[in-house]
């Protein structure tokens, strides 16, 4: 017994990761546009992303490098959020390795853009800006967005869809893809509420501002 106990502990450290079958939301979105110009399609993702990122806030974690290269979808749909490398608790503690920064700055928020990181301010509300851009991103068919530019001619959605659904897409954008940290959203639920009341509010009768509502889900 004690023989085997040493050998155990001889033994390099290692985890177990789940194998996960399919593709990443970058191809998915932009090679086979999967999600272009379908609302619905795309705020059922985003409640799914968001769903999981709760979990992570509860804990303390945040991500700080969402983007569609870290998110793979299964092939059932649903999204698996992967690559924490650049995570931080709530509080300044780091999880990643000393000059270690997000690679993608169309998706990261101005307060830990290059030249302007304060780890003091990492919190929720950053990882809601990258989640309100990826909602642009997947509707979009796959196009980024510079900055807080959804509402210039050549990012503006609501040209080719001007849709009522299209413009409470455009409030969620409101709440989220903000330069400053304290106007927007300050929590994932905070965001799902408000797509779960605009898409109450896109259901109703535009006449009788009455009729049922069924909460989107996957």
């Amino acid at each position: 017994e004690e023989k085997e106990r040493r050998e155990k502990a001889s033994y390099p450290p290692f985890y177990v990761m789940d194998k996960i079958e399919g593709v990443t939301l970058k191809e998915k979105a932009e090679k086979d546009k999967a999600y272009e110009g379908n609302i619905r399609e795309s705020l059922g993702l985003i409640k799914d992303i968001g769903s999981a990122l709760v979990k992570a806030h509860k804990a303390g974690l945040i991500h700080r490098d969402l983007k569609p290269k870290n998110i793979f979808v299964r092939q059932d749909g649903t999204p698996v959020i992967i690559d924490f490398g650049i995570c931080q608790f709530v509080g300044g503690r780091r999880h990643s390795l000393t000059g270690e920064e997000p690679t993608d700055y169309d998706f990261i928020p101005p307060e830990l853009s290059v030249g302007a990181i304060d780890e003091s301010k990492v919190c929720p509300a950053n990882d809601v800006y990258a989640v309100g851009k990826l909602l642009y991103y997947l509707i979009s068919g796959g196009k980024q967005l510079p900055m807080e530019q959804y509402k210039e001619p050549e990012y503006d959605l609501r040209k080719k869809d001007p849709s009522r659904l299209m413009e409470l897409v455009y409030h969620v954008f409101d709440a989220t893809i903000t330069s400053k940290a304290e106007a927007r959203l300050q929590t994932i639920e905070d965001m799902l509420s408000l797509i779960d009341r605009e898409l109450l509010e896109g259901s109703r009768c535009i006449f009788c501002r009455k009729g049922s509502y069924k909460p989107l889900s996957r």
